[in-house]
């Protein structure tokens, strides 16, 4: 995209962000992209996992989906996507057959 659109940067800073879970304020947000239009502060639908949105793009793009908003305190958690197996899911090696 020419110059870049307003949310690489929350896009670029989940995808550097590691473990499961990450909780957001609506400020950290805003100081990685700008302000926020009132409809995110007032309607939950704003936040849906839906990529033809470009605001979610950049967080579905980074592999990650918002989990939850809480739209009084300001806060929304996204929670990465996880694909593939993860160290938890490989099986212990069996002994060999004779």
């Amino acid at each position: 995209m020419p110059g870049g659109g307003k949310d690489d940067p929350l896009r670029d800073h989940l995808a550097n962000c590691t473990g499961t879970r990450k909780r957001m304020t609506f400020a950290e947000i805003e100081e990685l992209t700008g302000r926020l239009p009132d409809s995110a502060h007032r309607h939950r639908a704003w936040w849906g996992n839906n990529a033809s949105n470009v605001e979610a793009k950049a967080w579905l793009d980074a592999g990650w989906h918002v989990e939850s908003v809480n739209q009084a305190a300001g806060e929304v958690v996204f929670a990465r996507d996880v694909t593939g197996p993860t160290r938890n899911d490989r099986r212990p090696a069996t002994g060999r057959l004779t």
